[in-house]
């Protein structure tokens, strides 16, 4: 578990609530019933949660910086998409494993960048070790391999918000 009581009940106090008002939404239902089953609900979550996931504190990254990162991947999920069926209209994909280099240096931002590249349409992730992320991506059968358009095209934008949001060793 946690260091103490405190951090659970603070982990209780600031996670319950939202998870509850997300459940009562999914209910479509607005009732005492539905409130007190959905509180019932984040209480066993949040202290499941804590007893088999233990949360450690990552002080290394700005999480306020990382508040518009999922507007700015739908845009970019978006746009990818629009690349994808182009390719594949035209009939002409090709897959190809590519493996990009991150410069992050938090093990939390790097699983970020990772699971963001696979939620483009277009690439999936096969392997995520130390500064490296192994992928299939799709390209034009014409286009000629190159790792460099693929680090472009799919890591760069992502990596450079991502960037911001890691906070150097010396500062806090």
């Amino acid at each position: 578990m946690d260091k103490g009581g405190a951090s659970l009940g603070k982990r209780i106090v600031l996670t319950v609530p939202p998870l509850a008002f997300i459940l009562v939404i999914f209910m479509e239902e607005i009732s005492v019933r539905s409130i007190c089953t959905a509180l019932i609900i984040g209480l066993a979550v949040v202290i499941f949660t804590a007893r088999f996931l233990p949360l450690r504190q990552n002080t290394n990254i700005s999480y306020l910086k990382l508040i518009t990162f999922p507007i700015y991947l739908i845009g970019l999920v978006y746009i990818s998409g629009f690349q994808v069926i182009k390719i594949i209209l035209k009939r002409r994909p090709i897959v190809d494993i590519v493996t990009l280099k991150t410069s992050i240096k938090s093990e939390v931002l790097q699983v970020i960048l990772a699971d963001s590249i696979t939620l483009t349409p277009g690439s999936v992730l096969i392997d995520l070790e130390n500064d490296s992320v192994n992928l299939l991506w799709i390209r034009e059968r014409d286009t000629p391999p190159d790792p460099e358009a693929a680090d472009k095209q799919l890591k760069e934008k992502l990596e450079r918000r991502l960037l911001k949001a890691e906070r150097k060793e010396g500062r806090g």
